[in-house]
């Protein structure tokens, strides 16, 4: 009973993780080439802005 009741449970985490990655790829594909493009600008932003405050801490 256990171990049908471990696959039970393993094949519906597993149902939903693949609808998940689905879902995700679908909204990135969805994205306009301008969108993209302020998505990676804000990222370097961040990234360039976390550098900075890690360079003052460490001096």
């Amino acid at each position: 009973m256990a171990i049908i009741t471990f696959w039970i449970i393993f094949i519906i985490c597993s149902f939903s993780a693949v609808l998940m990655y689905l879902v995700v790829r679908g909204a990135d594909i969805c994205k306009t080439d301008k969108e993209r493009f302020d998505e990676d600008e804000e990222q370097s932003r961040i990234v360039s802005q976390n550098y900075k405050m890690e360079e003052k801490l460490n001096e």
